[in-house]
């Protein structure tokens, strides 16, 4: 076990001092990876798995993952936009890069150049808006300084007056009230789409305990260990497994951004047929090859 994390160490230093040299070879990578001269150090990992860098999309199941991720590799999470400035701080810091950027193609290619692999998380775009509208809604029960800026988003002074279905049908299309939270989703989904990345259902998380299968979640568990090459015995997996609803460590229920058990097929409670079609126009296609939808007759 030595030898072999003397070979990742060993591997890893030669990957941080080529990076360097890399950097300088583009303009184009220059744009985001700063000519910064470092190595990606694991000295500090309590467990040793391969390097990656995991993406979720806000109202995907965020905390989730980080808390799954965190039983499996004992490491925290930070959020940062992905440059190799920051691959190199979470990494030397014994933490899971994740962020929430759009996606970028050369930026993609740039991160397989660094041999950091990427997790991509993502759920049904329609069960995320309805999330995303109760997420938002939340807001007028809370006394924050600047209310019109949420979190990731940005809703007009009136957006509170609004009814429901006013509120749903600003964030489906994108008006004076609210940011289209399905052009945001749509800007994002391409590092799913990309073959490099292992996508993760949020769905296929979840297990019987939060509606959902429990040997989907055993085989979703085992994916991940497998893409980062990480050794977890079975009675890891169990821990992992008996663990991912439990709360420990930090708080999860902070200003709203609640870890609970999410509802799946929800949509079908909000959505008018209205705004079923014009989500079909934005992320049918989408949906159909991420597999949420075999066409568009639903």
């Amino acid at each position: 076990m030595e030898d072999a994390m003397l070979k990742k160490y060993l591997t890893a230093l030669l990957i941080g001092a080529t990076a360097f040299s890399f950097s300088l070879s583009s303009t184009e990578e220059q744009r985001y990876f700063e000519p910064y001269e470092m190595a990606f150090i694991k000295t500090e990992w309590q467990i040793d798995h391969d390097l990656f860098t995991l993406h979720v999309i806000p109202k995907c199941g965020t905390h989730f993952i980080q808390h799954t991720l965190h039983l499996m590799t004992g490491q925290a999470s930070i959020n940062q936009d992905i440059s190799l400035q920051n691959l190199t701080k979470a990494c030397n810091t014994n933490k899971i890069l994740r962020t929430f950027q759009p996606y970028d193609d050369k930026l993609c290619k740039a991160l397989k150049k660094y041999q950091h692999k990427l997790i991509s998380v993502i759920r049904d775009p329609r069960d995320a808006l309805i999330s995303h509208l109760f997420y938002m809604r939340s807001f007028a029960e809370r006394k924050v300084e600047n209310n019109q800026r949420r979190d990731f988003f940005v809703v007009d002074k009136n957006f509170d007056s609004l009814s429901l279905q006013e509120q749903l049908d600003s964030l489906i299309y994108g008006t004076k009230e609210g940011m289209s939270y399905l052009d945001f989703y749509k800007s994002r989904i391409g590092w799913a789409l990309n073959s490099a990345s292992l996508v993760i259902k949020y769905e296929e998380l979840l297990g019987k305990e939060g509606g959902g299968n429990n040997k989907k979640q055993k085989k979703t568990i085992d994916k991940i260990a497998s893409f980062i090459q990480l050794d977890l015995s079975s009675e890891q997996q169990q821990y992992v497994l008996a663990n991912m609803y439990k709360e420990t460590g930090e708080q999860q229920v902070e200003e709203g951004k609640v870890f609970t058990r999410a509802t799946k097929g929800n949509w079908r409670t909000f959505l008018s047929e209205k705004q079923k079609r014009s989500i079909k126009k934005k992320l049918g296609k989408e949906m159909i090859l991420l597999g949420y939808e075999k066409d568009l007759n639903w």
